[in-house]
């Protein structure tokens, strides 16, 4: 098992956005970023591009037992962040120029390390920032790396939640109230999930256990 830190990168299914992993610094305009995620290019964007490279900077992951070495050795406990730093530029005075929004971030070196030794999965980008529902887009990232393998998967449901950060463990309706609006969206993508019913889409396979099932499109390669 690699490592999974791999669904942390940003590409596109028909090219790398930015240096191709080259180097763990990658410079960016402002502009750009706003066109690839579908944000408006004004001033409330950029303060929220501020306060998410601040959580990311700050954020620290940890791994129990499932991050690996490049000999194949899987390391007990193992923390790391996901950015090492940044730099947030933004012209707030003079004739405007686009050049002056020029910002960059780093990835932590762990990270990094571990993206360029192959552990990447590729992200539609279009089609995920196209999705409206936070909780399309979590479904969405995390399905598009099962389905990647196998066109069936399937999974306990409140295992399945907690990885979706629901909090609601203890209420089954709840869960499935949660998730219906995001199964219904990406339902509607033209090649990425099956639709199917509520009774086929959830399994009870004991008092108060259950399951949910996806099957990734028949037209989908």
């Amino acid at each position: 098992m690699s490592s999974p830190s791999c669904n942390v990168s940003v590409q596109s299914k028909s090219r790398c956005l930015k240096n191709d992993f080259t180097a763990p610094r990658v410079a960016f305009r402002h502009a750009e970023l706003f066109e690839l995620m579908g944000w408006p290019g004004n001033g409330s964007s950029s303060r929220r591009l501020q306060i998410a490279l601040d959580r990311l900077t700050g954020l620290t992951l940890k791994y129990e037992n499932s991050w690996t070495t490049e000999s194949g050795a899987f390391k007990k406990e193992f923390t790391t962040r996901i950015l090492e730093s940044y730099s947030f530029t933004r012209q707030t005075r003079g004739r405007r120029n686009p050049d002056a929004d020029r910002s960059w971030v780093q990835w932590a070196s762990e990270v990094f390390a571990d993206i360029q030794r192959g552990n990447v999965k590729e992200l539609d980008t279009s089609e995920f920032y196209g999705l409206k529902l936070p909780v399309s887009r979590r479904m969405y990232r995390f399905l598009d790396r099962q389905l990647s393998s196998t066109p069936h998967f399937e999974m306990e449901l409140t295992t399945f939640a907690s990885h979706l950060g629901i909090s609601e463990l203890k209420h089954v309706g709840k869960i499935k109230e949660r998730l219906a609006s995001g199964l219904r969206e990406l339902e509607a993508l033209d090649e990425f999930l099956e639709p199917c019913e509520s009774r086929e889409r959830y399994r009870k396979h004991g008092p108060g256990q259950w399951r949910i099932v996806f099957d990734r499109a028949s037209s989908a390669a």
